[in-house]
């Protein structure tokens, strides 16, 4: 047991290190090793997302059973919402959906789910992607709440291509709620950029005016 532990140990500080070399002959004598969970709660998989390590992060997913992506740390985070919230690297992201369309929709402890946590640190490929994949009643739940702050934060980071799609998909989202964080007009009020000089109203006057 002490012995399977350092090398658990050993797997991780070689994935953190970018020593995919080291790392795989580990995992190939020892092929539950992939999905060894560290004392904060992460797989290797974690801990190639933090440092970044794209081309580990798709060999990891390779090996990986399905259900063992959907590992959260202590903090609440699979590997693929701190993808999100970390990177901005898509690529990584997507070699997880692939492998567990799931994990689009598991909340961090905040509740926040992955493509939330994308917008509101303004990865804006991300986002995109991530949109395209997480299902719309995802949005809708906790009366709204991830739906009302995606729209906020997609307009906050200037990202209104998925503020648009979510406001023409999701008509019925609550735009207005009763915390400081979910006021998505009042994003728009303070984000000038989104209003163009002239007679000819924007997109977004356009929608206010309808409401």
């Amino acid at each position: 047991m002490a012995d399977s532990r350092l090398q658990y140990m050993r797997l991780h500080m070689y994935v953190e290190s970018g020593d995919w070399y080291e790392a795989k002959k580990i995992i190939y004598k020892n092929p539950e090793a992939v999905c060894s969970i560290s004392s904060s709660g992460r797989t290797a998989l974690h801990i190639a997302v933090i440092a970044g390590h794209e081309a580990i992060v798709e060999e990891l997913v390779r090996l990986m059973p399905k259900q063992a992506l959907e590992v959260r740390d202590v903090g609440g985070y699979t590997a693929l919402a701190l993808a999100a919230n970390l990177t901005g690297i898509t690529k990584m992201t997507k070699c997880m959906v692939r492998l567990n369309e799931n994990l689009v929709s598991i909340k961090a402890m905040d509740g926040s789910i992955p493509i939330v946590l994308a917008s509101g640190n303004g990865h804006k490929e991300m986002t995109r992607y991530l949109y395209t994949v997480t299902p719309s009643h995802i949005l809708y739940q906790d009366n709204g709440r991830n739906g009302a702050l995606l729209l906020s934060q997609c307009i906050s980071n200037e990202i209104f291509d998925v503020a648009l799609n979510l406001l023409q998909d999701c008509k019925d989202l609550p735009i207005t709620l009763d915390f400081d964080e979910l006021r998505p007009l009042c994003a728009l009020a303070q984000t000038p950029s989104a209003f163009r000089s002239g007679s000819r109203l924007a997109f977004w006057q356009r929608w206010i005016y309808s409401c």
